[in-house]
């Protein structure tokens, strides 16, 4: 018995579009790897990660086009926190303290009443894609030593770049690095 194929299990292309600038499009050089350098006054700084990280998001937001929102793409990352106030960001990190695992709590249900604006998806993006990431951040650079990613209770102060001085805008997504001025730039 011959199978036919349903062409409604295929789906829709959605990228590559039918009709792509390819002058848009910016390749890496294959095999080359990453550079170690980046050129940024202060490298490895969390404005010089902030800053390398938006310009790729740039980059593959160009290059996919359309996609980048079909995919929701727009919803993850960084780009999530835009979406909240320090207010609220202060009230869920509250509510998350006053709630430790070690209670045997689930600050969830504390996190959906104490936002009732909010849908379920956004403040589960919010915790994924900034809250917790956030925290890993902060043990990777405070405490490199002594880093445990099973401990949801560990606590974090604010962003600090290399030199250990706070930020100036710990709420600033895109900071650009100051660059040394090279001929050519």
């Amino acid at each position: 018995m011959a199978v036919e194929s349903d062409s409604k299990w295929f789906g829709n292309q959605i990228w590559p579009a039918a009709k792509v600038n390819t002058n848009l499009i910016e390749r890496d050089p294959i095999g080359v790897g990453r550079k170690d350098s980046c050129g940024c006054q202060f490298q490895g700084s969390v404005e010089c990660i902030q800053f390398h990280v938006a310009q790729k998001r740039a980059k593959l937001k160009l290059e996919l086009g359309d996609a980048f929102y079909m995919w929701n793409l727009h919803k993850t990352g960084e780009d999530v926190r835009r979406l909240w106030t320090e207010h609220e960001e202060k009230k869920f990190k509250d509510v998350v303290k006053a709630n430790p695992l070690s209670h045997e709590t689930c600050f969830w249900e504390q996190i959906f009443k104490s936002f009732p604006t909010k849908s379920r998806e956004d403040l589960v993006s919010y915790y994924f894609n900034v809250f917790l990431l956030q925290r890993r951040g902060y043990q990777d650079r405070d405490t490199p030593n002594d880093i445990n990613s099973d401990d949801d209770e560990a606590e974090y102060r604010p962003l600090k770049n290399s030199f250990g001085h706070n930020t100036d805008n710990p709420r600033t997504t895109l900071l650009s690095p100051k660059k040394p001025k090279t001929k050519g730039r």
